[in-house]
């Protein structure tokens, strides 16, 4: 399972998959979320991709 934080707001909560449904974007960009390459060109204020177990 996995979540999406923007700042520190919960927006979408599930499978990758799922999200990327709730969200209304690709699969791939979901996946992008979590990457370091991505965390360094946006804000803190960002869409954040977290693991949760």
């Amino acid at each position: 399972m996995y979540s999406v934080y923007k700042g520190d707001e919960i927006i979408a909560f599930g499978t990758l998959y799922q999200i990327a449904k709730q969200l209304n974007v690709k699969y791939k960009t979901v996946l992008f979320y979590g990457t370091p390459a991505y965390r360094n060109r946006t804000s803190n204020n960002a869409r954040r991709l977290i693991k949760v177990d």
